[in-house]
């Protein structure tokens, strides 16, 4: 569940501007994040796309939710590649916008490169690779295992993400559009003893 709580802080201090010491509180208070509150008042559309449905996750659906974003949508499709693609469109249909007109705050979260890291089959670039079940198995353990085959599938999920990222970047109109990419966490495979990130500090 470490991976949750990571993206709940994230997701938190994106959008509120501030430390996630006061998570409980601000919600406690009812307090909507302030860069939806922001772009909102200066007359933006603002939008939240996930590829994997964070909303139901410690609270995060307080924040996340209808009265903070004009359109939420949760990416449904059966596989995680799927949802990413149907993200990443949606995205792409909505820089058509004209910014003067229709000015717009998107906030995408895509999951792909958390495991058990999925990609499509053309992806598959890196050998030896290890199978989705095998890395679900060793979950956030010390296991003794193949840490390459485990790492290149995260390798070969993360330059199937890279491409789709790619592909947004090279269609948007730079001039009139702002591109900001972060991330909650690394990996570890097993350099520390450990594997993926719900081990040491």
């Amino acid at each position: 569940l470490l991976w949750f709580f990571l993206r709940q802080l994230l997701l938190f201090s994106l959008l509120y501007g501030r430390l996630p010491f006061v998570y409980d509180e601000l919600l406690d208070r009812r307090i909507k994040p302030q860069a939806s509150e922001l772009f909102r008042n200066s007359g933006y559309q603002n939008t939240f796309i996930t590829s994997g449905d964070c909303s139901q996750w410690l609270r995060m659906g307080e924040f996340l939710n209808r009265d903070s974003f004009d359109e939420l949508l949760i990416c449904q499709q059966k596989s995680w590649v799927e949802r990413e693609r149907q993200a990443m469109a949606r995205v792409k249909e909505l820089l058509k916008a004209d910014p003067q007109t229709d000015p717009q705050f998107i906030v995408c979260f895509l999951v792909a490169t958390h495991f058990p890291y999925e990609f499509p089959p053309e992806f598959r670039r890196f050998e030896p690779v290890a199978k989705a079940k095998d890395v679900l198995a060793v979950q956030n353990t010390a296991v003794a295992g193949n840490s390459t085959a485990m790492k290149n599938r995260q390798r070969n999920s993360a330059n199937f993400l890279d491409a789709e990222i790619q592909q947004l970047v090279t269609s948007m109109d730079r001039s009139k559009a702002m591109f900001v990419m972060t991330g909650d966490h690394a990996e570890s495979f097993n350099e520390d003893g450990c594997y993926f990130h719900g081990s040491r500090l």
